[in-house]
């Protein structure tokens, strides 16, 4: 029993000593993150499949920092909708005045059957490249179903 104690007192004495040096590395990651404002993006479409002829409307959601407060920080997001083959088939830009915009891409009736990928990203974004770029995967199914 005693030891228990002796063991509780000690682990209890290294967070007060190491208190002060969590404190400076929380303030240290509030002023990057001040400094350097991180965007996110979420994005939310009508449906999960579409078919050849339809149209894609979705709503995008831009949020700054740790506490993803809705930003205004860049005020424009750029949407793209890309082929299985990887290739750019339409590309939006849309207004996010108060960190939320509303966009659509309409589906030509030619396009093919296949995985699709809604991108989404900011100017601001594009400084730390494309891996924090927001990417929702959009089934095109077969025409005639």
């Amino acid at each position: 029993m005693k030891s228990k104690l002796i063991t509780a007192i000690f682990l209890f004495s290294l967070f007060n000593v190491k208190g002060q040096d969590i404190q400076q590395f929380l303030t240290r990651v509030q002023d990057t993150h001040q400094q350097s404002p991180q965007e996110k993006i979420y994005v939310h479409t009508d449906k999960p499949v579409y078919a050849a002829g339809e149209t894609i409307y979705f709503k995008a959601y831009t949020t700054l920092g740790i506490h993803n407060l809705f930003s205004s920080l860049s005020g424009v997001l750029y949407a793209e909708l890309i082929s299985p083959a990887n290739e750019v088939v339409d590309r939006v830009t849309i207004s996010t005045p108060m960190g939320v915009g509303l966009g659509n891409f309409e589906l030509q009736d030619t396009i093919t059957e296949g995985v699709y990928h809604l991108r989404a990203y900011t100017n601001w974004m594009k400084n730390a490249g494309s891996d924090y770029f927001f990417d929702k995967k959009i089934n095109k199914a077969q025409s005639d179903l």
